[in-house]
């Protein structure tokens, strides 16, 4: 971790490449965390949260996966969003 960040986020998208206009779930991922704060994450709840919502879950979301470096805890769902999705 860099620049004293509590999380590490990956998208389908290189992190060194703006997202695609169509698809940037990076950024709004990475706000909604930074407003959450390492003080107010409690578990894989708080995160799972913020990833599963729109715009972070889309059409062309397929899985999400959580993990934890310091307990180990790993954790994946397969997704899918139906209906209108962002």
């Amino acid at each position: 971790l860099n620049n004293g960040s509590f999380y590490v986020l990956e998208t389908n998208y290189d992190n060194w490449k703006e997202a695609p206009f169509f698809d940037d779930r990076r950024n709004p991922a990475k706000a909604c965390l930074n407003q959450l704060g390492p003080q107010n994450v409690h578990g894989f709840e708080g995160v799972f949260n913020i990833l599963n919502g729109k715009p972070n879950l889309n059409k062309l979301t397929t899985y999400t996966t959580l993990m934890s470096v310091k307990t180990g805890q790993y954790e994946a769902y397969r997704q899918y969003c139906e209906g209108i999705c962002s």
